[in-house]
């Protein structure tokens, strides 16, 4: 019998194994075969998946496709093993789905925590995107605060120490992340399990280019979604 197999890149982040965990959880399920993974910290369905599979002689490993791309029926049919080691980050692969993934990743221990229906939450990343140099422009996320001109406005980050957090708090943007430290770790720490959930309630979400700050405006239930985009030729 085949299997789904979900290798992490070591350096991957949250939110990109969010897509691998879903890819592979909602595959196995629909071929009804076995499922290994190790858990994202955090999220509590995401453990006890650490189980033994055989490996097939001719195992696929989805990088096999590219980066982000699949042939989902042929990974449906096939008897070997699969290994999902690649991002799969395509909104198309999950949507049908968004219903059983709120469950899957459905994050206890905030039940209390409640955020003002008409505040802005602001997502910006630093740490890993300034070091290598994909940061989106800062005046993006500073004109978008200008049109959408919330009553109140927060931001949530994993880099305190940067100058866009600088400059939206000047324009009274409130930071609410719990820990005042720049993370450059790859998991999960509870105070950007915080941030994680804080903008999963938010009313009104500013994400960034960052799938850390996707998955919660997909799981979410927001009422308004703002994306800084950069048009290109």
């Amino acid at each position: 019998m085949s299997g789904v197999i979900v290798e992490f890149d070591p350096y991957a982040k949250t939110g990109n194994r969010l897509f691998q965990f879903a890819f592979g959880k909602i595959l196995s399920q629909q071929k009804q075969v076995p499922f290994r993974s190790n858990p994202i910290p955090g999220f509590s369905s995401t453990y006890n998946h650490d189980i033994s599979i055989p490996i097939s002689n001719n195992p696929i490993k989805t990088t096999s496709y590219g980066a982000q791309h699949i042939d989902y029926n042929a990974l449906l049919t096939t008897k070997e093993t699969i290994i999902v080691n690649s991002y799969l980050q395509k909104y198309s692969y999950y949507i049908e789905h968004l219903d059983y993934l709120r469950q899957l990743f459905k994050v206890e221990g905030y039940e209390s925590l409640e955020v003002d229906k008409n505040e802005l939450v602001i997502h910006i990343r630093g740490t890993d995107y300034l070091d290598g140099n994909v940061h989106i422009n800062d005046e993006i996320f500073l004109d978008l605060l200008d049109k959408i001109s919330p009553s109140k406005a927060s931001l949530v980050t994993d880099d305190i120490n940067t100058r866009i957090v600088e400059e939206l708090v000047k324009k009274g943007v409130s930071v609410v992340t719990k820990n005042y430290l720049t993370n450059r770790c790859n998991g999960l720490n509870e105070y950007e399990m915080f941030d994680f959930v804080y903008m999963l309630k938010a009313n009104n979400l500013l994400i960034s280019q960052s799938t850390f700050s996707w998955w919660p405006a997909f799981l979410g239930l927001q009422e308004n979604i703002y994306i800084p985009y950069i048009q290109t030729k």
